[in-house]
């Protein structure tokens, strides 16, 4: 009889031990890689020949040099400069903030020279 009790508790320890492995493997947390979240739409300001322009809003435009560019916005009306900035460019996209609380609320151009020439512009309303 003592072969009969060594063999079944053999099959008994070996069925305990393939149960616990199943356990711990089946019950291990999966590795879930969260998905990619889309990049936010950015509009660039040149792309479109009207814009609504908000105070503190980012405006977004490509540059093929690095160079240092003027950013003007002038009265279209009286065809005076109202604001004029000028920055080191990179190549590739460049943001910059527009504030627009002391501008008057009509249409404006907002132009990117580059020395005497103007590259790009738009009509700009503040909002």
């Amino acid at each position: 009889m003592e072969p009969i009790k060594c063999k079944f508790t053999r099959v008994l320890f070996w069925s305990m031990v393939i149960t616990i492995f199943l356990f711990l493997v089946g019950c291990t947390q999966d590795e879930i890689e969260p998905a990619p979240q889309p990049e936010p739409l950015v509009q660039m300001i040149f792309d479109t020949t009207k814009s609504i322009v908000l105070n503190n809003q980012e405006i977004t435009f490509t540059l093929l040099t690095e160079e240092y560019y003027t950013l003007i916005i002038a009265d279209l009306q009286t065809e005076s400069i109202l604001t004029k900035e000028t920055f080191k460019g990179i190549i590739g996209d460049n943001t910059k903030k527009i504030y627009t609380n002391i501008l008057p609320k009509e249409k404006l151009e907002l132009r990117l020279v580059l020395g005497n020439d103007i590259l790009q512009k738009t009509t700009i309303i503040p909002n």
